[in-house]
């Protein structure tokens, strides 16, 4: 609880501190706290190894700060034995740390191998600590360790031993206890030791003695309290003892004690935890919650005295627990509770001041000094501020004056101040800010003292001579002297000349006559004619800041001038703004953008941006001032710039930097997984791994006083050398780094000067992996050659082996093309057949259906008739296994009723069964939907079936139909199973290839291609085909395809494909409605139904129309961009959506209304309001008189059986459509390239355009127009008496028989032949709705 409260009031202290600057601070000041990285806020020992690396012990482990960044360590990572921590100390002579934990012992870590020892307290006296309770570690000069415990005394570690010698009350004469708080060895290798409650002792190791010192009462020279909370050996070997009570110097020669308190020296009591001697000779004390006190020792003297540490002021009540100070005299302070502070020596190179504190408002407009070192401030709108020596404010100026926006401050020779305002009169103050009087000239923007005449320059009405004692005018200059009255700044030279600098008319100078002798302007090739300030230098020359560069003038007795200032010579801006002279006779200048300087015997400007530390502003014309002591200031928009020009840090001054850390960021590399981070302390090479060549090096300015002023450029030896700027970044990345050797080249130089000529180098090398090294391509040559004599041998004998293999090839591809010539020949032969095979089947037909001819003569008919139709069916097989093996089968596929497909397959195969002693059986599952080609399919299941037949010659064909529901999607298991010969096993595979036949009983005729097509046409469905059988039990042929159409469907996605039509999708509305609230009424009303799409005007509606040819269209009438009886309008003049419903929604109901939206096109008007059920009775009403008006399409058919469809209902524009697909058709009955993509193709459509279309006007697919199209034709042919069956079949286009009566029987419900029979020759055309 006790901790936490303090947490508390050192993190409220903080915050005060944060909130308490200002612009007095002389030092850059920082801290590193939890968000920068420490592990811990509890500081309680702070030392800096021999690379000037701060070591940070804390009470949750120790921390390692580089100037770039803090690395943590704690017993998580291996380094600590326990993260509470006593004390870190660096070691002198090695790279390693010593730690003192609390309860763990002492570990030393080597930071260059992360290497730990960890010493403990185990059953060896002599190589163990007597207790792991340790309160304080040191280093003698020797290099060995000295620690002190809590209850057991001091000892001694030798680093080379690791023997252990204990100092104690029971080994030293004269030792009171064994309860060490801390102590130090001093240069007499005695030990001054600090008990807990108890003073001091003196130990003499060698002769293990011990001199024992409390307070006595009434004694000053002994020890002012018995409460040690530190010692302290300095820089002089003096030893001091922090105590609560004061600090005291041990005398040695006197072995007594000078205390210095509260009452002789101002030291506040408190326990002091932390002493420290600066290199500037400055003794720093830190009683607890007490801040930091310092007294001066550079003499001796008894009246000095302790005074709050002026850097510390706003953190006095933080106990600082430790301190140390670097090389360059910066300090380190380790709070308890609150951080780490840092305070540099480098007094900042500049002071801002600023709004609102303590300034009243942000813009300056010009400055003075009183003569007393105040400051004197003219505001745009605040009037005047005046801030002390500490840029305290201490008054500002009253109402008295004429106006609050101040445009120039001077102070005459009787030390009244001259003030010009914007729109007031010119005000004459006393250093109390009281009125004295005032002059009307205004807009004054400069003044100029001459004797008794005060020259007053007026950005308004010109120049004016006033009367300094009087306070009058006495002459005014104006469009007579000038070109026009905007005059800005005014000065006069060592000749008495008046030089007078205007707004835009350039720069005049007068002689005391007040004669004009010389004029400088664009005109007469001066860089500018805007004038922003004069300033004649000790030197007698004259500085003119101008709008673009700065101007110097010789002032001889000719007036000219001899350098312009510019952007050439470094400057970032050319407007000058206003300059000053420092008393080495530099020239100090303010720009837009910047505070320069201009170094005369080098003739070099160094320029000082914001990050330099001046107020980022645009700075005012000739607002610039020097006090007594140097202090220049500057005055801009944001506030004041102030600073003493000697002690600015040159920016030429030489900077060393040191390498910090390489952090690689190979995840491959298994060292770099536990410890990404190499320290590069003391290094100047790193070898790394091949697979540690990307990595990041970081790098810092030795001086972190500097470290915010600092830019870095960098260069690679090796692999770049050019030089590279890296402003305000301190890494530089690598990535892939190929294995060699490079050489990373820094500089630094402060922000804008010039760079340093000492580089920080470090030797990098990536070694290369195995494969890349020497040894590795010793071994390659050796393989090298090996493999030459085997590639010699080799080829050699590739040499015989081509011979032979040119003759092999020679011979294959001779008989690959004998087999292609006599496979075209084939083919072509086949076609050839065709015709006469159909004049065959025709006769036959007839003649066996002749009831007049005798029956055996008919019987040999019928045989003949049968062979006909079996030849057919091999040259159809043949044909379509010519298109399987070059990729021109087309794919057809439709969704459909897959088991009643097969089923009806099936029955007409146990029809015309010849063989009574073979059942066919059926085991079907029913009313399975699939994605199938039927015509591909019927040539499967023909093969499958007719094969069945052929080798059994009793017993039961099968044909079975199921879904496996394990696969995903589920697929459709088609099988034929026979009771027949059955197969070999090692037969299952050739019974597949293309003329393979089975020889012994199992053969039959036929030309073994019927296999190898199936296999092929059953690819085409994404499917695959399986057989089992068993010698002389039968055979099961299982053909597995997915039901549903997937990837492997290309013709799913493609507009030139043929008519994959699966259509389970809801009905699709557009809703067209600008009112946002109906428009959401509607869609609501009909998401549960329809799938609804919405536009809030109608080209919105128009445009998904065409995206989703919905089934029907609900349109607002009056709407913006688009009203709704043009939406109607183009959706009916429009081919793919002109078949679409189209209901109008208005509140205008008259009849002239109505018959417009009529005319338009629409289908339906319903007036507003309405209700959702009137909305979806009227849609019905609609859908369902277009599914009549398709039954009509279909089911009326002339009495004089031609194909005219009667059209009737539609408009003209489907009527024509309709009328012209369906003459495309009719004209290509028989071609086999009728499909839905030359269809589409013809019609000047995508596929999935045309299919909507169909759907939208006739509820049916392209595919089953099509189909319907060629029923009709070939129920036409058959009833005409003029065609039998066959030839009918042919004439549509259909090769497959079997196919042509199961689609002519789903259309009429009857075969071919019984409609011929029963519409011949009378015809009655009575069509079912498919």
């Amino acid at each position: 609880m006790k901790r936490l409260v303090f947490t508390l009031i050192s993190t409220l202290f903080f915050c005060l501190l944060l909130m308490a600057e200002d612009g007095t601070n002389k030092h850059v000041t920082k801290w590193l706290q939890l968000d920068q990285g420490l592990s811990n806020n509890f500081i309680v020992s702070l030392d800096i190894d021999r690379y000037g690396v701060l070591w940070i012990g804390t009470e949750e482990g120790m921390n390692r700060f580089d100037g770039v960044s803090v690395s943590s360590f704690t017993k998580y990572s291996g380094v600590l034995p326990g993260n509470e921590l006593n004390r870190v100390v660096s070691d002198r002579f090695r790279d390693k740390v010593w730690i003192a934990s609390q309860r763990s012992g002492i570990a030393s870590y080597d930071y260059s191998t992360g290497q730990s020892l960890f010493i403990r307290h185990d059953a060896d006296p002599e190589l163990s600590l007597p207790s792991d309770e340790v309160t304080y570690v040191a280093q003698d000069d020797q290099g060995d360790i000295w620690f002190s415990t809590y209850t057991k005394g001091i000892g001694k570690y030798e680093v080379n031993t690791g023997k252990i010698t204990l100092f104690n009350s029971s080994n030293v004469k004269g030792m009171p206890g064994d309860i060490i708080r801390c102590f130090v060895i001093g240069e007499d290798n005695h030990i001054y030791a600090a008990y807990y409650g108890n003073g001091i002792v003196i130990i003499d190791p060698e002769n293990r003695t011990a001199v024992h010192h409390m307070p006595v009462p009434g004694d000053p020279s002994s020890l002012p309290s018995n409460e040690i909370g530190s010692i302290y050996r300095s820089k002089d070997n003096n030893i001091w003892i922090g105590t609560r009570r004061g600090l005291a110097l041990y005398r040695k020669i006197t072995r007594d004690f000078t205390v210095f308190d509260k009452n002789n020296s101002g030291l506040p009591d408190g326990l002091i935890f932390s002493i420290l001697l600066t290199s500037d000779n400055k003794l720093l004390a830190s009683p607890d919650f007490n801040g930091v006190w310092e007294m001066d020792l550079s003499e001796m003297d008894p009246s000095n005295t302790f005074t709050r540490f002026p850097e510390t002021e706003e953190i006095m009540n933080i106990g600082i627990h430790a301190m140390c100070e670097d090389r360059f005299g910066n300090l380190w302070l380790g709070s308890y509770g609150s951080g780490l502070m840092f305070i540099s020596r480098n007094v900042l190179q500049f002071n801002k001041i600023t709004y609102p504190s303590p300034l009243s408002e942000r813009s300056v407009t010009d400055l003075d000094f009183m003569p007393n070192g105040n400051m004197i401030i003219g505001t745009d709108g605040g009037g005047i501020d005046i801030l002390n020596k500490n840029f305290q404010k201490i008054g500002e100026s009253d109402n008295s004056l004429p106006d609050k926006s101040i445009l120039s401050i001077f102070r005459d020779s009787d030390g009244h101040y001259w003030v010009g305002s914007f729109n007031g009169y010119t005000a004459i103050v006393d250093s109390a800010m009281n009125l004295l009087a005032t002059v009307d000239i205004r807009e004054v923007r400069s003044f100029y003292e001459q004797g008794d005449i005060m020259w007053v320059v007026s950005g308004l009405s010109g120049l004016y001579s006033v009367d300094r004692k009087e306070y009058k005018r006495l002459k005014r200059y104006g469009s007579t002297f000038f070109p026009d009255n905007y005059i800005k700044s005014i000065a006069m030279d060592h000749r008495g000349r008046l030089w007078v600098g205007t707004f835009r008319s350039g720069l005049f100078i007068m002689d005391t006559d007040m004669n004009i002798v010389a004029s400088c302007n664009t005109d007469k090739g001066f860089p500018s004619n805007s004038i922003n300030h004069l300033m004649l230098d000790s030197r007698g020359d004259m500085w003119v800041a101008s709008g673009e560069g700065l101007v110097h003038f010789s002032t001889g007795v000719d007036i000219k001038y001899d350098k312009v200032y510019s952007a050439r010579d470094g400057l970032s801006s050319e407007s000058i703004r206003a300059i000053v002279e420092d008393k080495d006779g530099n020239i100090w200048f303010s720009t837009n953008l910047s505070v320069c300087r201009l170094d005369i015997a080098l003739d070099k400007i160094t320029e000082y941006g914001y990050r330099s530390g001046i107020a980022n502003g645009n700075y005012a014309a000739g607002a610039c001032a020097t006090r007594d002591d140097e202090l220049v200031s500057f005055g801009s928009t944001e506030g004041i710039t102030s600073f003493f020009p000697d002690r600015v840090v040159n920016t030429g001054t030489k900077l060393s930097a040191h390498f910090s850390e390489i952090q690689i960021f190979d995840a491959n590399d298994p060292i770099a997984g536990e410890n990404p981070i190499i320290f590069l302390s003391g290094k100047k090479s790193i070898v790394l791994r091949h697979y540690q060549n990307s990595f990041n090096v970081s790098f810092a300015v030795d001086n972190y006083g500097l470290a915010d002023n600092i830019e870095y450029s960098y260069k690679v030896e090796g692999k770049d050398n050019n030089w590279f700027l890296s402003k305000h970044s301190n890494i530089v990345q690598f990535h892939q780094l190929a294995p060699g050797k490079y050489t990373l080249h820094v500089r630094s130089r402060l922000t804008d000067g010039d760079w340093s000529e000492h580089t920080e180098s470090l030797e990098m090398k990536i070694r290369p992996p195995f494969y890349a090294t020497t040894l590795a391509y010793v071994i390659y040559g050796l393989i090298l050659i090996g493999l030459l004599n085997l590639f010699l041998f080799l080829y050699m004998s590739k040499l015989e082996r081509d011979n032979e293999l040119k003759l092999e090839k020679a011979s294959i591809a001779h008989i690959r093309e004998v087999n292609e010539e006599r496979l075209r020949f084939y083919t072509n032969i086949t076609h050839e057949l065709k015709t006469p095979l159909t004049l065959i089947l025709g006769p036959t037909e007839d003649l066996k259906n002749d009831g007049s001819l005798p029956e055996i003569v008919r019987k040999k008919i019928a045989v003949a008739h049968k062979n006909a139709s079996s030849l057919l069916d091999l040259i159809n097989q043949l044909l379509n296994f010519r298109k399987t093996e070059t990729n021109n089968v087309v794919f057809k596929p439709s969704y459909g009723n897959l088991s009643s497909f097969i089923e009806d397959m099936g029955m007409i195969y146990a029809e015309s069964n010849p063989n009574k002693n073979i059942t066919i059986k059926f085991d079907i599952t029913k009313d399975i939907m699939a994605v199938f080609d039927q015509e591909i399919m019927t040539t499967i299941l023909n093969n499958l079936l007719t094969n069945a037949m052929k080798y059994t010659s009793c017993g039961s064909v099968t044909i079975g139909l199921t879904i496996d529901k394990n696969a995903t999607p589920h697929d459709a298991l088609i099988r034929v199973t026979d009771t027949g010969l059955g197969i070999d096993k090692d037969q299952f595979e050739k019974i597949f290839e293309r003329y393979y036949q089975i020889h012994g009983k199992q053969q039959a005729q036929g030309n073994g291609i019927g296999l190898s097509l199936v296999k092929n046409l059953v690819a085409i469905h994404n499917g695959t085909i399986h057989v089992e059988s068993e010698k002389g039990k039968g055979s099961v042929f299982t053909v597995r395809i997915p039901i549903e159409a997937g990837p492997g469907y290309q013709q799913l996605t493609s507009d030139k494909v043929s008519d994959v039509e699966v259509d389970t999708s809801r009905p699709i509305v557009v809703i067209a409605e600008d009112n946002k609230d109906i428009r959401e009424y509607v869609r609501a009303s009909l998401a549960d139904v329809y799938e609804v799409h919405t536009a809030k005007d109608g080209q919105e509606g128009y445009s998904l129309a065409n995206r989703y040819m919905p089934d029907i269209i609900i349109s607002d009438i009056m709407m913006p961009v688009m009203d709704g009886l043009k939406l109607c309008e183009k959706v009916k003049q429009n081919i793919r959506l002109s078949h679409i419903p189209v209901i109008l929604l208005t509140a205008k109901d008259s009849n002239e209304d109505r018959s417009e939206g009529y005319k338009s096109g629409a289908d339906s008007y319903i007036s507003k309001p309405f209700t959702s059920e009137m909305l979806n009775a009227r849609i019905q009403n609609l859908l369902e008189s277009r599914k009549n008006l398709a039954k009509q399409f279909f089911n009326s058919v002339p009495e004089n059986h031609s194909t005219e469809l009667i059209q009737n209902g539609f408009s003209s524009i489907d009527n024509e459509f309709l009328q012209k697909i369906t003459s495309y058709i009719e004209e290509n009955l028989s071609s086999d390239d009728l499909d839905i993509g030359t269809l589409a193709e013809k019609m000047n459509m995508s596929s999935s355009s045309l299919y909507r279309k169909l759907k939208g006007l006739l509820g049916i697919s392209a595919i089953e127009f099509i189909r319907k199209i060629k029923m009709r034709k070939a129920a036409d042919m058959l009833a005409s008496g003029n065609f039998n069956v066959s030839e009918t079949a042919w004439n549509v286009g259909i090769n497959s028989m079997i196919h042509f009566r199961q689609c002519f029987k789903e259309e009429y419900g009857m075969c071919p032949s019984e409609y011929k029979k029963k519409f011949q020759p009378t015809f009655i055309h009575n069509v079912s709705n498919p």
